[in-house]
């Protein structure tokens, strides 16, 4: 995997929702509170993180034909 592949799964990894992020709504601000926002907000960090799989999985692809390729 080269290096611009494993920077994509680290973010992919970073950006999947965890509690460890803040210990309660005061670190967050008040409207952490109301579930419309945390609802909206980890469905965003759910899309990012999809996106950013689709976008490793399309370097990997392109990587693979690439050697395949060159092989061939």
């Amino acid at each position: 995997m080269g290096k611009s592949a494993r920077a994509v799964a680290g973010a992919i990894l970073l950006a999947l929702p965890c509690r460890a992020w803040a210990h309660g709504a005061e670190e967050l601000g008040h409207h952490w509170d109301v579930p419309a926002y945390r609802a909206e907000m980890l469905t965003q960090v759910v899309m990012m993180a999809g996106v950013s799989a689709l976008v490793l999985g399309g370097m990997l692809v392109r990587n693979a034909l690439r050697r395949r390729k060159e092989r061939g």
